[in-house]
């Protein structure tokens, strides 16, 4: 059963029950009811993606590596130059 098929039928019966809605009105209660017949297909297409990525980010090779400690010990380094150079300075 397509989506179509739950769509069209809405919308005619729409707009023979109410003659002045326009022509071209949507049924939102049967497009909500189309996505909440098909639930579980939308549930496990949605699991099978999560799957896969989850699997490509852990198996994957890692392009680049995080050097954070090597960051942290040169700006480090660079404050305790700074300090001495204005310790020297304020003597």
């Amino acid at each position: 059963m397509s989506m179509n098929e739950n769509i069209k039928p809405a919308i005619v019966q729409n707009q023979q029950s109410n003659s002045a809605a326009p022509a071209n009105e949507i049924d939102l209660m049967a497009l909500f009811g189309a996505l909440l017949d098909r639930k579980i297909f939308i549930a496990m297409v949605t699991a099978v993606f999560m799957v896969v990525g989850v699997a490509v980010a852990i198996f994957s090779t890692p392009i680049y590596k995080a050097a954070q400690c090597q960051v942290l010990m040169t700006w480090l380094a660079c404050l305790k130059v700074a300090l001495n150079q204005s310790l020297k300075l304020s003597y």
